[in-house]
């Protein structure tokens, strides 16, 4: 039984350094990039997203868009909201980000980015995936 145990312990240590590649990380990464550069784009989103370095997801989004030439024209909350204050099952209403982006509740009068006519005329939505 110690042998299986010291086993178990030393194959552990070997999976240590095993690397994580969130999402956000690969989008911005040079094969991928182009999937968004010059485009409008919304997000899906909220205040848990953060990058492998913890970095929030939507400060990367603003901060990379003049890098990579696109428009955040969204941004898309959860159940929740975009910041986490929201009761659960709440409805919550439509508002706008300190930089005046608007956000869209998807607890609100419409439960999917493809249900808004508004965003079908503002955002490019795709079903491509990374």
């Amino acid at each position: 039984m110690k042998k299986i145990a010291l086993f178990c312990l030393l194959l552990s240590f070997c999976y240590l350094d095993a690397t994580i590649k969130l999402g956000v990380d690969g989008i911005f990464e040079p094969e991928n990039v182009a999937l968004i550069k010059n485009k409008q784009i919304g997000i899906i989103t909220n205040h848990t997203a953060v990058n492998g370095n913890l970095e929030s997801t939507i400060d990367l989004f603003k901060t990379k868009s003049s890098l990579y030439g696109y428009t955040i024209k969204a941004f898309f909350g959860p159940e929740h909201g975009l910041t986490g204050v929201a009761h659960a099952s709440a409805h919550i209403s439509d508002s706008k980000d300190k930089d005046g982006v608007p956000i869209y509740s998807l607890h609100g009068t419409y439960r999917r980015p493809t249900a808004n006519p508004f965003l079908s005329r503002r955002v490019g939505l795709s079903g491509k995936s990374l």
